[in-house]
């Protein structure tokens, strides 16, 4: 296995921090190798190429607010 590094929002270590304390996790890495694995498996069925393409124009701000609402309401089901 390779190091590689990277930076993400607060918002985002904290939902991986909270799962990684309620034991569904046992580390940010773990969390992080499963998610990168279930993306690649699925991105023909999501038909993310488009999807990216097409959404590659919108601000960074923007989508970050919109994957916030989307992971809370997937982990608390509602928009806190």
């Amino acid at each position: 296995m390779k190091l590689i590094t990277l930076h993400l929002p607060d918002w985002m270590l904290d939902v991986i921090d909270q799962l990684v304390m309620d034991g569904v996790y046992s580390n940010r890495a773990e969390f992080i190798r499963d998610a990168i694995r279930y993306y690649l498996r699925n991105m023909k069925e999501w038909n993310i190429y488009a999807f990216l393409k097409k959404n590659k124009e919108s601000s960074k701000e923007k989508k970050e607010k919109e994957e916030l609402q989307d992971v809370k309401k997937i982990i608390w089901g509602d928009s806190r």
